[in-house]
């Protein structure tokens, strides 16, 4: 990772650093920057030592960030690492609510990952879940990479 990860990633949004005490914070911090390490480095294919891309790492610590303020809500307070119980309580309320079934999905794939981390690197047990969110009429996704668009961009608006 050629950038620090705290740099190249929000690690803990302002919701979870109101909530949270000095000691609780720098532990949550500690975890989630391991976990970011983990997903930026191996964690897509751990024996091939292949990370993820940005926006999946990006959008992975959006959602565990929120999973985790779902977990103290529940909970009364700081509650670290969560369990398998939590997960499925979290899945099993996520599929009551409105969203979209790719939201959903998106969710349950953010925290297969973060399961897989623990598991590799915590000693953990993956999580499984027989939940899945089917996903109907799936967008084509955009294979430019964030510095190629604005390339493109400018020599078709010369043509």
């Amino acid at each position: 990772m050629s950038e620090p990860t705290a740099d190249k990633y929000r690690i803990v949004t302002e919701n979870t650093e109101e909530r949270l005490s000095e000691k609780e914070l720098v532990d949550h911090k500690s975890e989630m920057e391991a976990f970011v390490r983990w997903l930026d480095t191996v964690g897509k294919e751990p024996k091939k030592a292949e990370g993820y891309a940005y926006d999946t790492i990006r959008a992975t610590v959006y959602r565990i960030d929120k999973f985790y303020r779902w977990i103290w809500d529940r909970e009364g307070g700081y509650v670290a690492p969560p369990t398998h119980e939590h997960a499925d309580r979290y899945i099993a309320e996520l599929a009551r609510e409105d969203h979209t079934n790719a939201h959903k999905s998106t969710t349950r794939k953010c925290m297969l990952r973060y399961f897989k981390w623990r598991s590799h690197e915590r000693g953990g047990e993956k999580w499984e879940t027989e939940m899945r969110f089917p996903r109907s009429n799936p967008q084509p996704r955009d294979y430019l990479t964030s510095e190629e668009r604005p390339k493109i961009r400018r020599v078709a608006l010369g043509y």
